[in-house]
């Protein structure tokens, strides 16, 4: 049995497709779950307003309050996933 994925998380910058190319992708696919961003790239700048408008959810910076959003969110989906009953 196969279980859908309750969050994505992808880097700005990866060997093949950018970040927005597959955030863009899983949307157009049909994926509507929630994909979480994470760049370096400062607010404003053209690659990280791009990433963001290919269909994230949030995008959080590499640095120590993105790191600590990170943590937040995971125990989000932790809590969400624990209460919600298996399909």
């Amino acid at each position: 049995r196969r279980l859908p994925f309750y969050e994505i998380w992808l880097p700005v910058q990866m060997p093949i497709l950018t970040g927005e190319m597959a955030t863009r992708a899983l949307r157009e696919g049909g994926y509507a779950g929630l994909i979480v961003g994470m760049t370096g790239d400062p607010s404003g700048c053209p690659e990280r307003s791009a990433f963001e408008a290919a269909g994230l959810t949030e995008c959080v910076d590499k640095d120590n309050p993105g790191v600590k959003r990170v943590a937040e969110l995971l125990r989000s989906a932790i809590t969400a996933l624990a209460t919600r009953p298996l399909p």
